[in-house]
């Protein structure tokens, strides 16, 4: 690949009526999904998308996210998206997010880590890419990149079971990254999910889950958790920091 000139992207998103909570403000999941489309639609421009890769038999993998919410966005508000390639760190690629309201005020602040899998290994590899994609690394949305979390004790709160169907997959034939989320705050009683909003979060994703799985969901306290795991017959797949408005 040539030393292209890379440029930070900007994407334009509102809250549809079916991305709205019962508050008529964007789901937590929404501003996650936004995120993705944006990245996805940047790395076609860079001719680093899905398409462009599932051709090499490789794809992007998220692996780790962290969000800082101002506010959520009401029904049919008006969101700007920017975002950016950091560089690099090992294996890693990172990418951060502005999400903007129309008066440029900031509604969230976002970063995340991607590493390229090779499918016919199942194995990350070395990305390969310009000196050029380096270009905003110190321009940060968030500085420090999402970190290792740490799994829950022995006396995990379990939260309730989710079957993986056919609606939750993406073009990977996994379950899409911004469904984890869902797992996890779908799995907290109505009133917490009413009464209360996640201010920020941090997440990662550990292991890929697939159609006919049976997910099961657990958390460090019942009320208001910190911290929530999504665990799959063979393995802990994804885990969630919570930060709660208080």
């Amino acid at each position: 690949m040539s030393n292209m000139e890379v440029s930070k992207y900007t994407a334009y998103f509102s809250p549809q009526a079916h991305e709205a909570a019962p508050s008529n403000k964007a789901f937590p999941r929404t501003l996650s999904n936004w995120m993705q489309e944006a990245a996805r639609q940047h790395a076609d421009i860079l001719g680093l998308g899905v398409e462009t890769l599932l051709s090499q038999k490789k794809t992007w993998l998220l692996t780790r996210q962290r969000l800082e919410i101002n506010r959520y966005p009401s029904y049919g508000e008006k969101v700007k998206v920017i975002t950016w390639p950091k560089g690099f760190s090992g294996l890693f690629a990172n990418r951060d997010f502005l999400l903007e309201d129309s008066k440029g005020n900031i509604i969230a602040r976002g970063t995340t880590s991607w590493v390229i899998l090779d499918l016919k290994i199942l194995r990350p590899i070395p990305i390969d890419l310009p000196p050029s994609f380096s270009a905003f690394s110190d321009e940060h949305s968030l500085k420090d990149a999402p970190e290792k979390l740490l799994a829950l004790g022995e006396n995990a709160h379990f939260l309730g079971s989710f079957p993986v169907l056919y609606s939750h997959l993406d073009v990977n034939q996994h379950v899409n990254n911004s469904q984890y989320v869902n797992y996890a705050l779908d799995a907290l009683s109505a009133s917490d999910n009413l009464e209360e909003e996640v201010q920020s979060w941090t997440a990662n994703f550990l292991s890929e889950c697939t159609l006919g799985d049976t997910l099961t969901v657990f958390c460090d306290q019942a009320k208001k958790p910190s911290l929530i795991e999504v665990r799959s017959p063979v393995a802990t797949v994804f885990r969630i920091q919570l930060q709660w408005f208080k």
